[in-house]
Protein backbone atom coordinates (compact mmCIF):
# COMPACT_ATOMS: atom_id res chain seq x y z
CA UNK A 1 0.00 0.00 0.00
CA UNK A 2 2.88 2.38 0.46
CA UNK A 3 4.19 1.87 -2.25
CA UNK A 4 0.92 2.93 -4.54
CA UNK A 5 0.78 5.81 -1.83
CA UNK A 6 4.39 6.97 -2.82
CA UNK A 7 3.69 5.78 -6.94
CA UNK A 8 0.51 8.13 -6.32
CA UNK A 9 2.39 11.02 -4.58
CA UNK A 10 5.16 11.52 -7.68
CA UNK A 11 2.76 12.69 -10.49
CA UNK A 12 3.28 16.10 -11.01
CA UNK A 13 0.80 18.47 -12.89
CA UNK A 14 2.87 17.50 -16.35
CA UNK A 15 2.24 14.47 -16.29
CA UNK A 16 -1.25 15.06 -16.44
CA UNK A 17 -0.97 17.15 -18.94
CA UNK A 18 0.59 14.50 -21.37
CA UNK A 19 -1.75 12.02 -20.39
CA UNK A 20 -4.71 14.67 -21.62
CA UNK A 21 -2.46 15.02 -24.78
CA UNK A 22 -2.90 11.95 -26.38
CA UNK A 23 -5.17 10.90 -28.94
CA UNK A 24 -4.76 7.03 -28.13
CA UNK A 25 -3.42 6.15 -24.92
CA UNK A 26 -1.82 3.08 -23.83
CA UNK A 27 -4.42 0.45 -23.07
CA UNK A 28 -3.38 0.23 -19.09
CA UNK A 29 -4.12 3.95 -18.79
CA UNK A 30 -7.28 3.66 -20.31
CA UNK A 31 -7.99 0.63 -17.68
CA UNK A 32 -7.10 2.60 -14.67
CA UNK A 33 -9.02 5.59 -15.69
CA UNK A 34 -12.08 3.84 -16.68
CA UNK A 35 -12.07 2.34 -13.04
CA UNK A 36 -11.62 5.88 -11.97
CA UNK A 37 -14.20 7.35 -13.78
CA UNK A 38 -16.21 4.59 -12.71
CA UNK A 39 -15.61 5.39 -8.87
CA UNK A 40 -16.56 8.56 -9.37
CA UNK A 41 -19.92 7.75 -11.50
CA UNK A 42 -19.26 8.29 -14.73
CA UNK A 43 -20.31 6.80 -17.90
CA UNK A 44 -18.94 5.55 -21.05
CA UNK A 45 -19.65 7.51 -24.18
CA UNK A 46 -21.01 4.83 -26.74
CA UNK A 47 -19.01 4.86 -30.24
CA UNK A 48 -18.76 2.92 -33.18
CA UNK A 49 -16.84 -0.66 -33.63
CA UNK A 50 -14.18 0.13 -35.66
CA UNK A 51 -13.73 -3.50 -36.47
CA UNK A 52 -17.61 -3.95 -36.51
CA UNK A 53 -19.24 -1.15 -37.98
CA UNK A 54 -22.34 -2.34 -36.34
CA UNK A 55 -21.82 -2.38 -33.26
CA UNK A 56 -20.78 0.32 -30.41
CA UNK A 57 -18.27 -0.11 -28.09
CA UNK A 58 -17.84 2.04 -24.50
CA UNK A 59 -15.15 5.01 -25.12
CA UNK A 60 -13.93 5.88 -21.31
CA UNK A 61 -10.75 7.91 -22.68
CA UNK A 62 -13.02 10.84 -23.39
CA UNK A 63 -14.69 10.69 -19.99
CA UNK A 64 -11.01 10.18 -18.48
CA UNK A 65 -9.79 13.19 -19.90
CA UNK A 66 -12.35 15.24 -18.44
CA UNK A 67 -12.00 13.96 -15.14
CA UNK A 68 -8.63 13.99 -14.78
Amino acid sequence: MKAAEDAVNCIQKGDIAILKGLAKPPADVVMVTSVVCMFFGYKANKVKDEANPGKKVDDWWTPSKLLL
